[in-house]
């Protein structure tokens, strides 16, 4: 498979949001509503990292400036033909080695999923909370890893 890992860049965020917006709202029911605060993002600092299959994005990684030390990773999202293939793992390992190099002692999370709780586990993450009807009335859980 010829897989490139890049930082993401302006240019990206439209694809970015059309891949967000497909998983979050269709696939995890996120209302529409969640978006307006998702693209909001894209006018800030965020850091970034894409995965590429014959030019195109199929899949990405997104986090803000490190505050405190700490890294936040806002979405890991990969499209489903993409799943499973280890991707994500070398995302996640592409974003902790920037916040490393940051000098951050962590990194932190939430996911709306038992998918996605199982992942980050295996990534060594540990479930630091669980919050029942957060955001948008979606029960989430909290994560962290100390690098």
């Amino acid at each position: 498979m010829d897989i490139k890992i890049k930082k993401i860049n302006k240019r990206d965020y439209k694809e970015i949001l059309h891949i967000l917006h497909k998983v979050a709202v269709e696939e995890l029911n996120f209302p529409k509503s969640s978006m307006s605060s998702y693209r909001k993002l894209f006018s800030k600092k965020i850091i970034g990292y894409k995965v590429l299959y014959k030019k195109n994005i199929c899949g990405f990684i997104i986090g803000t400036s490190p505050e405190g030390g700490v890294g936040t990773i806002i979405w890991l999202i990969l499209k489903k033909e993409f799943r499973g293939k280890k991707l994500g793992k070398l995302l996640f390992e592409r974003i902790k080695q920037y916040y490393k190099s940051k000098n951050c002692h962590k990194i932190k999370l939430t996911v709306p999923t038992r998918k996605a709780l199982k992942f980050y586990k295996r990534m060594g993450m540990k479930v630091e909370g669980f919050h029942r009807k957060h955001w948008w009335k979606m029960d989430f859980w909290s994560l962290g890893l100390t690098i």
